[in-house]
């Protein structure tokens, strides 16, 4: 039995992560859609892979985290106040990490990355939410030596669908740890890592 429970949770993940990137899946759940339906909606989205270019460094110089899309979810996240959905994705380090619980403090290499989309109503079925449109994505890689002035994190955000770096110069870095550095308990982190049994 042990071995299939990779398998089980690799295509549960495969489930969420789907739910999460196409707005039109909440309709799956309330009627039948023939597979080639769902295929061309899925053909759809990927096909932006191909005319997509990486946005330019933020203003503190940091590279957007161009293998965003090829990293695995830690979390998932949804925020009433702001109307938003977010999924905390992260690369090999920081999965690691948060399967073994060993977050406080989290390795040096690790990148997590946010993606936030402001939410919307699925129409068929009530109080559901999906993804909207892309709102921003952010980026945190964990150095602690080199980034000591920022917590031992590099921060950059990229907003809108047009990803544009935030801020208006390179010390918009300082509201980024402005906002993370109440945050001692959990090395400056936000996310709590999702339980996976």
């Amino acid at each position: 039995m042990d071995i299939w429970k990779p398998v089980i949770w690799k295509m549960l993940l495969v489930l969420l992560v789907t739910l999460l990137l196409l707005p039109s899946v909440g309709n799956i759940c309330a009627e039948e859609v023939p597979q080639d339906t769902w295929e061309k909606a899925f053909n759809k989205w990927d096909g932006t892979r191909e005319n997509w270019s990486v946005p330019q460094n933020s203003l503190n110089g940091v590279d957007f985290p161009a293998e965003y899309r090829d990293l695995r979810v830690i979390a998932v996240a949804h925020r009433q106040g702001s109307e938003s959905i977010k999924v905390i994705l992260g690369n090999d380090i920081a999965v690691t990490a948060a399967r073994a619980k060993q977050t406080a403090p989290w390795p040096d290499g690790t990148l997590l990355v946010k993606v936030v989309w402001k939410h919307r109503q699925l129409p068929s079925e009530e109080g559901s939410i999906a993804p909207a449109q892309l709102w921003f994505i952010g980026s945190m890689r964990k150095h602690s030596q080199k980034h000591k002035d920022t917590l031992g994190w590099e921060f950059a955000m990229w907003e809108g669908g047009d990803l544009i770096p935030y801020g208006s110069d390179e010390h918009v870095v300082q509201e980024c740890v402005g906002c993370h550095a109440p945050l001692i308990e959990t090395d400056f982190v936000f996310t709590v890592p999702a339980i996976l049994p």
